[in-house]
């Protein structure tokens, strides 16, 4: 086996991580192999804030175990668990976070810098067509839900 296709080989692991996750289950492989040889394992412990309000994030994090709770205006609003990624919103805007994340346990995560993840949109146009195609999606459910309020 070649440098390279062990290389490859050892990224499988953190491919298939990435794969799970909704913001990446429809990037092919290969350009999901770039993203992993840059994302590094990070450890968050109880209590320990994974995006705080008001700062632009500095990672992208995949959560790969256990529970971070999202805290909007005080209260906590939701909870992210594995497959779910955090600070990719903020990542792709350059806009401050609009919540907090903290984790509720110990939270294993990987994370892909700031400085990395933008160089995969920048140099990768497969990705970022991807990543708008994840977007979309986002929006049109918002939307479709905010009109299904309104109708009740």
């Amino acid at each position: 086996m070649s440098v390279r296709e062990t290389k490859l080989y050892d990224l499988l692991p953190t491919v298939a991580i990435l794969k799970r996750t909704d913001f990446f289950e429809d990037m092919p492989a290969n350009y999901l192999a770039s993203l992993a040889a840059v994302a590094h394992p990070r450890t968050f412990y109880k209590g320990e804030a994974l995006l705080r309000e008001g700062k632009v994030a500095d990672a992208l994090y995949v959560l790969c175990e256990g529970r971070v709770g999202i805290i909007m205006g005080g209260r906590e609003v939701w909870q992210a668990a594995p497959p779910n990624c955090l600070g990719d919103i903020s990542l792709l805007d350059g806009e401050p976070e609009p919540i907090n994340a903290v984790a509720l346990e110990d939270v294993q995560t990987l994370r892909v810098s700031a400085l990395d993840f933008d160089n995969s949109v920048m140099t990768q146009p497969p990705f970022a067509k991807a990543l708008l195609r994840k977007l979309a999606h986002r929006v049109r459910d918002m939307a479709k839900a905010a009109y299904a309020d309104r109708e009740m």
